[in-house]
């Protein structure tokens, strides 16, 4: 049989599944998933660091790898469609090779007007930084600094003030027993201010800033040779001015690596930690307040992601990002999950990201926007020097959009078949919950249309893992009157009716 004609036969089987609905008149009675897109994905071997975006566009800092140094490059795309806007702009260069990238990681900030990129200069420390024009993607000229022996090596440690109209900036000097967080402003004619101590406890290399309620919260892992047991925070002004003394976060006896990530709601800072505990590595929380107060109790985050912990704000939710990495590329995954402000989890795990051509999905930073959580990592293999230290290398940049996902449900009780389950509320105004269930692991269609078969809304268009799904779809833009919704994965295929009334 000819595509074509396959193409037919399985439209008016879809057909007369609906009016087979239509005339039983069948009124009985989550993850919301988007779709992957590209960012960087030639043959050159690129890693993103950072996010920041304007009113319609997304911006990706990245390396690109370049023989003993890389490249750094932003990549814009729209907030409409994900398409690519304009080409990679190459704002400058590093002298620090891929072995030890995790000493140069490009930030990137936003102050309403322009996007500020800043890296590491070279070997030695030192920065680089430039500005790019929101609107005619004009580059400033190149900053740079090469007698501060400073290395950028955390999480979101570049942050635009606009009280100050400056931006702040975390870096950190090395020394023979770690490393030493230091500050400075960056005022948005390209003056470098003076540097000051953060603290003076040495820290392991990562770190991580945050900021809310006029103050930020630097948070960091304290060096302890060997291992490394505890979470450090210091409070800060807006004028860089130090709120009391460097305080203990987590003190807890298990090794807590590195990266630390640290967030703020609204109302408190969240920091983000994995711990190596006898089960396995782990990925904890705690809350501190405003008031510099940290809250008791610890909170479990994930028992499989434990590398780089990221969190996504919005709607009163928390998504939290993790990695798991193991030596078979097929367990390699970026895993999410939702959670209250609280951290009360809100559903099961998912899988974001998996390995894709052999290459494993490493971190998932992103952004809340208009309704939706964007999630960004980088693809890589992995290589080894001679000492054993990995670095990646031949990576290649994806971005995902999902809207708030309930989550798998029971994930250990797998189904034992395929099904789709009668939406709830039915009828509905203007939002229902549509379940199904998959016993294998398969390529999964969730699609709504109308009376007349046309396609209204994609729910999901995904490889899922065996488990219990829920889908919130919202029809507040469509009139009230009969609906459908067909669930293709592998060779099953379900429809069901749904009835909008307003």
């Amino acid at each position: 049989m000819c595509e074509e004609n396959f193409k037919t036969k399985a439209n008016l089987v879809f057909l007369f599944q609906i009016f087979s609905i239509i005339l039983l008149f069948n009124l009985s009675q989550s993850q919301t998933l988007g779709t992957e897109f590209p960012i960087e994905t030639g043959q050159d071997s690129t890693f993103a660091t950072g996010f920041a975006e304007d009113n319609s566009k997304y911006a990706i800092v990245m390396r690109r790898e370049r023989g003993s140094g890389a490249e750094i490059v932003v990549q814009f795309h729209s907030k409409i469609d994900h398409s690519l806007v304009g080409n990679p702009l190459v704002l400058g260069t590093t002298s620090i090779p891929k072995e030890n990238f995790d000493e140069a990681l490009p930030q990137i900030a936003f102050d309403g007007n322009r996007f500020l990129v800043v890296w590491t200069n070279g070997e030695n420390g030192g920065i680089k930084y430039r500005f790019i024009d929101a609107q005619t993607f004009a580059l400033s000229g190149l900053y740079s600094d090469a007698t501060l022996p400073c290395y950028l090596a955390g999480i979101n440690i570049l942050h635009y003030n606009s009280n100050l109209n400056k931006y702040f900036l975390v870096s950190e000097i090395r020394s023979t027993s770690g490393y030493y967080l230091i500050y400075n402003f960056i005022r948005p004619d390209g003056y470098l201010e003076n540097s000051n101590q953060v603290s003076g406890i040495p820290c392991r290399k990562e770190y991580s800033v945050a900021y809310g309620n006029s103050k930020y919260l630097v948070s960091f892992v304290k060096e302890s040779g060997d291992y490394d047991l505890e979470v450090y925070g210091q409070f800060m002004s807006e004028n860089g001015s130090l709120i009391g003394s460097t305080f203990l976060i987590d003190g807890s006896p298990e090794p807590s690596d590195d990266p630390v990530y640290v967030t703020y709601d609204g109302s408190k800072f969240i920091c983000l930690f994995p711990d190596e505990e006898s089960t396995g590595w782990k990925v904890y929380a705690r809350i501190i307040q405003s008031d510099g107060t940290v809250q008791q109790g610890r909170y479990l985050i994930s028992e499989n992601g434990w590398l780089l912990p990221f969190a996504i704000l919005g709607e009163n939710k928390v998504l939290v990002t993790t990695t798991k990495v193991s030596i078979n590329p097929d367990s390699c995954f970026v895993l999410g999950r939702f959670f209250d402000l609280s951290l009360n989890p809100l559903g099961s795990e998912f899988t974001v990201f998996r390995q894709l051509s052999g290459k494993i999905p490493i971190g998932g930073v992103g952004a809340y926007v208009n309704g939706k959580f964007y999630v960004y990592t980088t693809r890589v293999n992995l290589g080894f020097t001679n000492q054993g230290k990995m670095y990646i290398v031949n990576g290649d940049i994806y971005g995902f959009s999902i809207s708030y996902v309930t989550g798998v449900e029971n994930a250990e009780d797998v189904p034992r078949t395929f099904t789709l389950k009668q939406n709830y509320p039915n009828p509905f105004n203007p939002t229902t919950t549509i379940e199904f269930e998959i016993p294998e692991r398969v390529n999964v269609k969730l699609i709504v249309y109308d009376i007349l078969a046309r396609e209204i809304s994609t729910l999901v268009d995904k490889e899922l893992e065996p488990g219990k799904y829920k889908v919130d779809f919202d029809a507040k833009n469509l009139p009230s009157g009969v609906y459908f919704y067909r669930l293709e994965a592998g060779k099953f295929a379900s429809a069901k009716k749904m009835v909008l009334v307003r």
